[in-house]
């Protein structure tokens, strides 16, 4: 069976990504933004400020454990949140 537009899910946020110029994939049967500005803006973006990852559509995959795991070190001055 192939995926569609027309089937593939949604997250809640989908609306925002939309709203914010998002570059939207099908991804495991989800329709998921990849890209907003450019590679390199997000890049320093991600660098400069921070991320975080919407893993709903990773419970599609066997290996998924759903632990999140939080690593690395922060620039001086920046603080977690």
């Amino acid at each position: 069976m192939s995926v569609t537009a027309e089937t593939l899910r949604r997250t809640p946020l989908h609306d925002r990504h939309v709203a914010a110029g998002a570059r939207l994939v099908p991804f495991a049967g989800w329709e998921m933004p990849v890209q907003y500005e450019g590679v390199r803006q997000e890049h320093l973006a991600v660098r400069e400020g921070g991320s975080a990852m919407y893993l709903e559509a990773l419970r599609s995959y066997p290996n998924y454990t759903g632990e999140s795991r939080i690593g690395g070190s922060l620039p001086a001055g920046r603080h977690a949140v």
